[in-house]
């Protein structure tokens, strides 16, 4: 199978939004701190290398130009 990807051209003759109506309001009580304490754990070397190991494809499959650190 070769590396072909799928290009669609479309016509869009109207489009909806949502009034919103139905969202339901929380207040904003923080920012959560998950994501500065798993980089911190990692260091700079763990997220380069997890960087390089989870990025060098993207979602379809593709080689992206990430290169080995």
């Amino acid at each position: 199978m070769g590396n072909a990807r799928q290009v669609f051209v479309v016509d869009v003759d109207s489009c909806q939004t949502s009034c919103g109506f139905g969202v339901p309001l929380y207040d904003h009580v923080g920012q959560r701190d998950l994501m500065p304490q798993w980089a911190a754990n990692k260091g700079p070397d763990g997220i380069a290398k997890y960087q390089h190991d989870k990025n060098r494809r993207s979602l379809d499959g593709f080689d992206t130009d990430l290169r080995q650190a």
